[in-house]
């Protein structure tokens, strides 16, 4: 809600186009991870790996497994945080510039775009198990994760 007080304990959200600044959103030595590293992480927790090129729900339990544990920031306690990813429901912000979805969705950018003004991205969902492959508008307000080069 555009609410300054929340950025410390829900981070902050970005555009697509902070991602693909040549000037980094991520420190020194490290980078916002590709749709190819998200894929792998996927595979590494147990989804098959017929299913990371699709679009959509993918997989069956692996979102549980990165999402933080309880229903401080999820509407659902379905989270088991087995990988110790502790993602949060931080919510997005929408085209319109409204944030929406606090406590339901998790949405991740990667540094992929895909096409027509859109960017590869994971969301975790509050009341699935699933990570969601999806593709979105490149103005959307999403999280980032940065990792290690």
């Amino acid at each position: 809600d555009n609410n300054p007080t929340n950025s410390a304990t829900y981070g902050r959200l970005y555009n697509w186009y902070t991602v693909d600044d040549d000037r980094g959103v991520c420190m020194a030595g490290w980078h916002v991870p590709s749709d190819e590293e998200w894929k792998q992480l996927e595979i590494d927790i147990g989804m098959d790996a017929s299913l990371v090129d699709d679009f959509g729900p993918r997989g069956n339990n692996e979102g549980n497994a990165l999402k933080t544990i309880g229903t401080e920031y999820w509407t659902e306690a379905r989270g088991t945080n087995d990988w110790g990813f502790s993602a949060k429901g931080v919510g997005v912000r929408l085209e319109n510039g409204n944030y929406n979805y606090l406590k339901i969705d998790g949405c991740f950018w990667t540094s992929t775009y895909h096409e027509d003004g859109k960017a590869i991205n994971r969301k975790l969902v509050s009341y699935y198990d699933e990570i969601f492959r999806d593709q979105d508008s490149t103005i959307r307000g999403y999280s980032v994760r940065c990792i290690k080069d």
